[in-house]
């Protein structure tokens, strides 16, 4: 990290899986404060990092177009 500019020199694949890691332990402090929503939203971003989660569109968003 260039403290200077504030930019990050590593690559995005890198600060994805960083990000990744810092949001698997956020779950599991959730979990360990039993605070499994919280756990559960930590989890499906960890998901879609991964690329194993087909985003949907919000209820909210469909309603909108439908409008």
């Amino acid at each position: 990290m260039n403290r200077h500019d504030d930019e990050c020199e590593l690559p995005l694949e890198q600060r994805l899986k960083g990000l990744r890691a810092c949001l698997a332990h956020i779950r599991e402090e959730a979990l360990a404060y039993g605070q499994e929503d919280v756990a559960g939203h930590l989890a499906m971003a960890c998901h879609i990092l991964d690329g194993n989660v087909e985003l949907m569109p919000s209820a909210r968003s469909s309603n909108r177009r439908l409008s």
